[in-house]
């Protein structure tokens, strides 16, 4: 909109000039009608064919129709998202199962063989343990008998690794390097990563770790990256970036990945979380 002045004549005496508003957008109207009637161009076929698709139809059996054939479009592509994923065989089991499992006799028969489990497992954790507690104890104790408790679970935790017999699970350097990790994990025990502002140095030794990754995997500067705690949450935000580029870049909205059947439980727990399908190979 432009304000502009104008003068105002009256008969007699004249009175003083007035502002008024008037609209300054005719180059938008021209491109408006221009739109218009392209969508006016596009429409008429369409609109050519459902009248003549409902010529002499009462409103009820148009809007019949319309229902009709919305819930087979919503059908079909129920069913070719299905096909595309687990295939309607292994869909029509995994659907079937529970309903399955609540039969008295089915029931009754997974209720024994879990049984038989649970005290399987409970007499099997339930040999290496020391001191056990169940509940806070009404008086705290004393540090050095906290201290001694630790240093017992300490040999128990390291004994089934620390000949080297282990594949994965505990990446170990030799006594003296690991001495030296727990005094440096000592001293920022306490820090917090999502307050960087006071945590400065936290915040420097973050980025360099991240930027060394990346210059180990030949990335430019434009790349960069975010730290996590272990391997499950790696492969979490892993499997959340590539979905998120695949809608953002692809416009793929129903994601897969295919994994072979040994691959890390992350992988199909990242499925549950970000509702990206998994297909074990």
């Amino acid at each position: 909109r432009a304000h502009v002045e104008r003068p105002q004549f009256w008969i007699g005496q004249p009175r003083a000039t007035q502002p008024c508003i008037i609209s300054a957008r005719p180059r938008l109207f021209l491109e408006d009608r221009e739109t218009s009637k392209m969508v006016r161009a596009m429409e008429m076929p369409l609109q050519q064919l459902v009248n003549s698709l409902y010529r002499g139809k009462d409103a009820y059996g148009v809007l019949r129709s319309a229902s009709y054939w919305a819930i087979l479009l919503r059908v079909f592509l129920f069913l070719r998202r299905i096909h595309n994923r687990q295939g309607l065989k292994v869909w029509l089991i995994e659907a079937v199962a529970p309903k399955l499992k609540k039969l008295p006799a089915v029931k009754n028969k997974l209720d024994k063989e879990m049984s038989g489990q649970l005290a399987s497992f409970r007499e099997k954790f339930g040999q290496e343990l020391t001191q056990p507690r169940l509940r806070l104890p009404e008086e705290g104790m004393p540090e050095q008998d906290i201290l001694s408790l630790m240093v017992e679970r300490k040999e128990l935790d390291t004994k089934h690794w620390k000949d080297g017999k282990i594949t994965g699970a505990v990446y170990h350097g030799e006594q003296k390097h690991y001495d030296f990790i727990a005094q440096v994990f000592g001293k920022w025990g306490f820090a917090n990563p999502l307050h960087p502002g006071i945590h400065p140095a936290l915040r420097q030794m973050d980025s360099e770790v991240v930027r060394m990754v990346i210059g180990m995997y030949n990335g430019g500067d434009e790349c960069c990256g975010a730290f996590t705690t272990g391997g499950t949450e790696s492969i979490l935000m892993s499997i959340k970036a590539y979905r998120d580029w695949a809608l953002a870049e692809k416009g793929i909205s129903d994601p897969n990945i295919v994994i072979c059947n040994t691959a890390h439980a992350a992988f199909d727990k990242a499925g549950k979380y970000f509702n990206v399908f998994v297909k074990h190979s």
